[in-house]
Formats: structure tokens, C-alpha cells, sequence
């Protein structure tokens, strides 16, 4: 429950829980993700988009820990002065809790004009992969996973997690013991792998 309605107006799309009895949201909008915990009542939330550092014109106007998509670039002398970017993350990756740890799929781009990419030495930034959560310190690191572009299912498989990426037709089998992927199958042409399901044999996947 929100009673005092701490998550009205969001973006939220899904869902895991920890061994703790937390709840861990993905928010599409602002690129965070949220934690809920029943037992106090009590709303956390944490950037799961890298924030740019260690270049003086790039600021975050309303905080990097509250909208990380909401980013000010100083474009001077362009024409362009300061310029606001308001990005979104338009992800339909899953969430969830596998070796400790809260996995997140999420895609997103970073699109930057040449201003900025001429006067401040901004690049566009582009993210296909995992963020992995601490569940405590919310602390996060990210972990691309080369070739994937829309990333959608996640199924546990002991600390082993499958991911469907619809646009590719794939299907990845990520280890988070070594944090790496260890098999990629691939899928006919089209397929549009969604979510999976896993009865101990075998892997069964939603096709669309």
C-alpha cells in the first residue's frame, strides 16, 4: 500500500522481492529504481542510469539521485546557451533478485546535439546490459551485454538469469557469478522473444 501516495504519477513497470521482504520497482520515466519496504512503511529510490562526471558543463538541475534523466549542458558560446535535456528510459526490461542482488534490465540512449558535443566535449551515451543493486546501500554498477538492444523477459536459474532481447530475437544466458554472458541463443528472425518460464528442464519463452 502508499497511503500517503509517495509513488503517485510514476512510470512503474516491474516488480522482485527480496529474501527481506522489499520491493523493488523499475521507474521508466526517470530511470530509477525504487525500493518499498512494508515493514516501515518506507519509500527508497536510486539512479540506475550512469551519471556523467568530471566535466564542469554538464549539471543535473534537479539532483542525479532524484531525476537522472533530467540533465543541463552549457553550450556557450553556442547558440544554444544553456540547453536542458529531459531524456526518458522507454524500457520494458524486468527486475530481480538473484544471488543477492537485484538485477535490472534496462536500454537506454543519451542523445546530445553537436553544441554539445562541440562546446562542452559531451558524447551520446548508449546502455544495453544489467544494473546490478546492493538491496541494502542501493549502491549500483552496470554490466553491458554486447549486442542487445531492447531487453524484455528475466528468468532466475539458480545464480544464473535468462533475458529475452525482442528486437534481436535472442535469448542470453547471464552468469552473475562471473557477471558475464555464457551463452547466446538465437532465435528465428522476427520472433520477438518476451517473457520465459523455467520448469527445471527445460526454457520455455512467450513469442509474439
Amino acid at each position: 500500500s502508499d497511503p500517503e501516495n509517495v509513488a503517485g504519477g510514476q512510470d512503474f513497470y516491474a516488480i522482485a522481492r527480496d529474501t527481506s521482504g522489499n520491493l523493488f520497482i523499475n521507474e521508466r520515466d526517470n530511470g530509477e529504481l525504487w525500493r518499498y519496504s512494508p515493514s516501515i512503511d518506507t519509500w527508497t529510490r536510486t539512479p540506475i542510469m550512469q551519471q556523467i562526471t568530471g566535466n564542469a558543463d554538464v549539471t543535473y538541475p534537479d539532483g542525479y539521485s532524484v531525476k537522472p534523466d533530467l540533465i543541463r549542458v552549457d553550450e556557450n558560446p553556442g547558440s544554444h546557451g544553456f540547453h536542458t535535456y529531459q531524456f526518458n528510459v522507454p524500457s520494458f526490461g524486468g527486475v530481480v533478485f538473484v544471488n543477492g542482488k537485484v538485477w535490472v534490465a534496462i536500454d537506454y540512449e543519451l542523445d546530445f546535439d553537436s553544441q554539445a558535443e562541440a562546446n562542452a566535449g559531451v558524447t551520446d551515451i548508449s546502455f544495453h546490459g544489467l544494473v546490478k543493486v546492493d538491496p541494502s546501500s542501493l549502491a549500483t554498477s552496470f554490466h553491458s551485454i554486447s549486442g542487445a538492444t531492447n531487453l524484455r523477459g528475466m528468468e532466475p536459474d539458480g545464480n544464473i538469469i535468462w533475458i529475452t532481447d525482442q528486437s534481436q530475437s535472442k535469448i542470453f544466458k547471464f552468469d552473475t557469478t562471473s557477471e558475464t554472458v555464457t551463452q547466446t541463443i538465437t532465435l528465428s528472425a522476427g520472433s520477438n522473444p518476451r517473457e520465459l518460464s523455467l520448469d527445471g528442464s527445460n526454457l520455455y519463452v512467450a513469442l509474439n
